[in-house]
């Protein structure tokens, strides 16, 4: 397998900082900013694992910063108000997704 070099622009977009800022798991920021730029840039052709059938689904994602960034505020209102809040019971911590999970699996359109 070959690892693929990203390259993080110097300056990463204000549309990217306000998502990182919200996002309740802020792990992980080279890969979530290239995941964040491709998805709203030209668009993101990516697989997704269908756990019932095993099967790997082509998708392709594209979305606006303002689309990405309004799940994403209301993804971390949802925790919020169900405990768990990022920091205050860190045994929940598992269960959210890392940013660029969250973005490669389209989760903006849950």
């Amino acid at each position: 397998m070959t690892a693929k070099l990203l390259r993080m622009p110097t300056v990463a977009p204000a549309s990217f900082d306000n998502f990182w800022k919200v996002y309740p798991r802020p792990v992980g920021k080279l890969l979530a900013a290239d995941k964040f730029r491709r998805i709203t840039g030209d668009g993101l052709r990516t697989f997704i694992v269908d756990h019932e059938s095993n099967y790997r689904v082509e998708v392709f994602l594209k979305a606006t910063p303002e689309e990405i960034l309004a799940a994403a505020r209301k993804f971390s209102a949802t925790l919020r108000e169900g405990g768990l809040s990022y920091g205050r019971l860190m045994v929940e911590l598992q269960h959210i997704p890392l940013p660029s999970t969250w973005l490669n699996q389209g989760r903006w359109l849950d």
